[in-house]
């Protein structure tokens, strides 16, 4: 994955129009990863902030070390004063919103979830998008490294996703897959993006498990009212 010759100036990625006839409204881009424990907790609330005001949320699975390097900066594992506050603001967490909370132990190895949501995203991205929702919940509340088939059989539980889907992702030896997991990363950084969970929406960027949910819940009523459809 290539790093910028310099910082990008944010600039608004593609959008749709939601229904035919209907004014375009840009999507939630939501920029994820299955290492990010901020990213657990905001996954929950994404679909429901965009569906309140008209828009859909477009998933997107990353490497975050890789935008990490990218971005010039550091995991939270690196710097001790920030992983100290995170745990307390994870504990937190927990208890503002009910979720259960196992974290998993040892490294992350997650690169086969990564891959089969690209995988799932070529055909359906609504799915892919529910899959990852599933995975971050399958990691995190449940404490369960995504590191196999029996894992990702788990994530995938009602979401027909087929046996030869997941073992090539274990196999990890599609190079469709691997190229769209670095396309994003690329599309993650060029957006700004410098930590996970990340939404964007047009030139406006939100960082953080607060931001891409209670802010961006305001910043879309506000334009909603600045803006409102045609009678």
């Amino acid at each position: 994955m290539s790093a910028p010759a310099h910082a990008p100036r944010p600039s608004p990625l593609p959008g749709f129009t939601a229904a035919p006839g209907a004014p375009a409204l840009l999507p939630v881009q939501f920029f994820v990863d299955f290492v990010s424990t901020y990213s657990y907790f905001a996954a929950p609330r994404i679909e429901a902030v965009a569906a309140r005001h008209g828009r859909n949320v477009r998933w997107q699975v990353v490497s975050l070390p890789h935008v990490f390097r990218q971005a010039g900066t550091t995991s939270p594992l690196e710097q001790p004063l920030k992983l100290a506050h995170n745990r307390q603001d994870v504990a937190r967490l927990v208890a503002m919103s009910g979720l259960p909370f196992n974290r998993p132990e040892g490294a992350p190895e997650v690169q086969p979830a990564r891959l089969l949501f690209h995988r799932l995203r070529r055909e359906d991205a609504a799915r892919a998008g529910r899959f990852a929702g599933a995975a971050l919940a399958l990691r995190f509340g449940r404490g369960m490294e995504l590191r196999n088939a029996a894992a990702l059989r788990q994530a995938c539980a009602g979401l027909d996703v087929s046996e030869a889907d997941i073992d090539a992702a274990c196999a990890g030896a599609d190079p469709h897959d691997k190229a769209a997991l670095v396309a994003a990363t690329d599309e993650a950084v060029a957006a700004g993006m410098f930590g996970a969970p990340y939404a964007v929406v047009g030139t406006q960027r939100f960082w953080g498990q607060d931001r891409v949910t209670d802010h961006l819940d305001w910043w879309l009523a506000r334009e909603a009212a600045r803006n409102p459809p045609a009678p």
